[in-house]
């Protein structure tokens, strides 16, 4: 598919692209990326003229956005780009924990700088639900939204990767877990639990469980 050949060629030309960008368009690319992987609405368009916005025209992203899409079977073609956006925050992300200087505040508050890119539901108090990640703002309430299904329930291994991160103790160092891209998955967490094998994910949670 078109859209998933870009975000592809943009992933593997992230190195030179980001760069250019400056912080602010770095912010709605991660946006838009996130909300694409966590079900939320999305628009591949602002994405790709926003991380191709210092770039020529003919840039190969632009002709691998051009190319004829092969007809495909339906849920390919609903998938592959969603992959391809998950590879691609996999790679920014990837990048951008290892820019950070080692300074404890630095790195706390680029965690929460990276929590707040993700599409988030406010919620109530007579909404909490036990085990469910909630993190507070100003005088608000928000639940990350790759929490929930299509429904609003919330995913049976997010309660239970939740329940590993003693998240209502913990929020915060819950919500840099699951946004933090993580060694052995190959992938950041509460992407992989959207678009790939929550089994895995939980399996990473026993495992940080496991240590002593």
């Amino acid at each position: 598919m078109a859209l998933a050949d870009a975000l592809e060629a943009l992933r593997q030309k992230w190195p030179e692209i980001h760069g250019d960008l400056d912080p602010s368009e770095l912010r709605t690319i991660n946006q838009q990326l996130a909300a694409a992987v966590h079900g939320a609405r999305w628009d591949p368009d602002l994405l790709l003229r926003t991380a191709l916005a210092h770039q020529p025209d003919d840039h190969e992203v632009w002709v691998a956005l051009a190319r004829t899409a092969v007809r495909r079977d339906q849920s390919t073609a609903r998938t592959r780009p969603l992959v391809a956006a998950a590879n691609l925050r996999l790679q920014i992300e990837s990048d951008a924990v290892e820019d950070i200087p080692g300074d404890a505040d630095d790195v706390e508050r680029a965690a929460e700088q990276r929590v707040w890119t993700v599409p988030m539901a406010e919620v109530g108090d007579d909404a909490l639900r036990p085990h469910l990640l909630v993190l507070s703002r100003a005088t608000k309430r928000f639940a990350p939204r790759f929490q929930f299904d299509a429904d609003g329930t919330v995913l049976e291994t997010v309660a239970a990767v939740n329940e590993i991160l003693d998240v209502e103790d913990d929020p915060w160092g819950a919500a840099s877990w699951w946004l933090t891209p993580h060694a052995s998955l190959h992938a950041i967490p509460a992407d992989e639990i959207r678009i790939g094998s929550p089994a895995n994910v939980l399996a990473a949670a026993h495992a940080l469980d496991a240590l002593p």
